[in-house]
């Protein structure tokens, strides 16, 4: 575990962050170090985008917290160094 992974959830939420644990059964995966992706913009190429290659500057993120539980997962997906890198770096600011 602790691999930088793209986590969303059946309300449409898209989080980013270093996965702890994940309980396939009950669809839980808990995240250190998470944000949350409010907006991304076109040049992005969505949600597979954001794992691929990262938030650009004009995508809306939320500020880094310690911790995150997220219920109701629907897809997990390995970020590249290149989308990860961008992550950390924070762009958008």
């Amino acid at each position: 575990m602790n691999d930088p992974v793209l986590v969303t959830t059946e309300f449409r939420g898209v989080f980013f962050g270093d996965l702890l644990s994940y309980d396939a059964a009950a669809r839980v995966a808990r995240l250190k170090d998470a944000q949350n992706c409010i907006y991304w913009s076109k040049d992005v190429a969505g949600v597979f985008g954001l794992a691929a290659s990262g938030p650009d500057k004009n995508c809306r993120i939320g500020p880094i917290i310690k911790s995150l539980l997220l219920e109701r997962v629907t897809s997990i997906s390995e970020c590249s160094d290149k989308a990860v890198n961008a992550w950390r770096e924070q762009p958008w600011k």
